[in-house]
């Protein structure tokens, strides 16, 4: 996605007052088109291209009319004002008019400069768009039979997103017993080993989980996927392995990882993982306290960097193989993000505070409560699904301004 700047200025406008305005934008030179170039045969308008119109002066309300009816953009049209030369009146003129019309427009105001800085963010979110727009979201295996509202069309997905979904067969994970585990693997392996607080189970189930993120790692390579999900249940009722392992440290590599094959969680966290380079924590939601708005999260999965520290336990459900139940620093702040529905165009997002690391033998390792600035009651009544996504560190006004540039701007 690219960002053009179409400026309107009135005939009694000189070239200098014109270009001293626009380059206070601070906007490079080829984003910048005249609505005569436009209109030309040199021209084609790029359809993944988000068009602003500044209106750089009063007097210039007939000419963006006449623009945006001829130009037919998509709606909604943008409108950019400031607060000097009779920007905003000649904005909020054409506004009305476009309505009248049945068009669909709205107005960004600002300063100069408040309008060069949101500009420089469309800028860096039309990047974070087209990393996605080039991302591939591996599957491996096929969405667990219970995720019976995390369904996705993944044509859907790709018009709005541009993001490929691609199929792996479980079995080309399900081999993982004959390869010969690398010197890097092994390393790592025995650092996971090491840095453990406690071991609750052999030291050889370690090894066969390793063996799991060796294959993953080598998927990953081989269909060239920027993120990935497994179908976890179904690797360990045929192997007696978890990917709790393997998913943890692929999250730690940099390779987005979700579990039970969950679609929409998986490009949750891969949004967030682009957009704040923070790694992403996948949970449950486990409980909730409507009186002290709090929620808790659980999973068998953590990523180690974002932990304090850890323990190497079976998995919860079937108390076999690995998982980690990982310790958070308490007070830290949060965003918790869900994207879902069949194009992935529907969210929700909060902040919070971890408060407490919860050791409960009734749901899964990792366990931790968090008090929500937003009610909980979305859980209960609106919520999107279950599994919902945590990064460290208060991200939501950001995350809600690039879901809105992207899904409704």
């Amino acid at each position: 996605m690219m960002i053009k700047i179409i400026p309107f200025f009135s005939s009694l406008s000189s070239d200098s007052q014109c270009r001293k305005i626009l380059s206070q934008l601070l906007i490079e030179e080829d984003q910048i088109i005249t609505d005569d170039h436009f209109f030309s045969k040199e021209y084609t308008p790029v359809s993944d291209a988000r068009y602003y119109l500044f209106v750089g002066t009063g007097g210039t309300e007939s000419d963006l009319a006449n623009f945006i009816q001829q130009s037919k953009l998509d709606p909604p049209i943008i409108l950019l004002s400031y607060d000097l030369n009779n920007s905003l009146p000649a904005a909020m003129e054409t506004r009305k008019y476009l309505d009248m019309q049945g068009i669909e427009t709205q107005i960004i105001h600002g300063t100069l400069k408040e309008l060069a800085t949101i500009l420089q963010e469309s800028k860096y979110f039309s990047s974070i768009k087209k990393k996605l727009k080039d991302s591939r979201i591996g599957v491996i295996g096929v969405p667990s039979d219970w995720l019976i509202a995390s369904q996705v069309n993944e044509k859907a997905v790709e018009k709005v997103w541009g993001t490929n979904i691609v199929y792996i067969p479980i079995s080309k994970l399900l081999d993982f017993q004959v390869n010969k585990v690398s010197e890097r693997m092994k390393e790592a392996k025995d650092h996971f080993i090491n840095r453990a607080t406690e071991i609750h189970i052999p030291i050889q189930k370690v090894k066969e989980a390793g063996l799991v993120a060796e294959k993953l790692l080598q998927l990953t390579q081989k269909y060239q996927l920027d993120a990935l999900t497994v179908e976890c249940f179904t690797l360990l009722q045929n192997s007696e392995v978890t990917s709790c392992y393997a998913l943890s440290y692929l999250n730690d590599q940099g390779i987005v990882a979700g579990c039970e094959g969950d679609i929409p969680s998986t490009f949750t966290m891969l949004v967030l993982n682009l957009l704040t380079d923070q790694t992403p924590f996948m949970g449950n939601v486990v409980h909730i306290n409507s009186v002290k708005n709090t929620i808790r999260l659980a999973h068998c999965t953590v990523p180690l960097e974002i932990v304090d520290n850890y323990s190497i336990y079976s998995h919860f459900e079937s108390e076999r193989s690995v998982a980690i139940r990982g310790k958070f620093k308490l007070q830290e702040d949060v965003t918790i993000l869900k994207i879902s529905g069949e194009d992935l165009t529907n969210w929700w997002v909060t902040q919070g505070r971890i408060i407490a690391n919860i050791d409960s033998s009734s749901a899964c390792r990792t366990h931790i409560e968090v008090a929500l600035e937003d009610p909980v009651e979305y859980f209960l009544k609106n919520s999107l699904a279950n599994h919902h996504i945590l990064i460290l560190g208060n991200h939501k006004e950001k995350v809600q301004r690039f879901l809105e540039f992207v899904i409704k701007p």
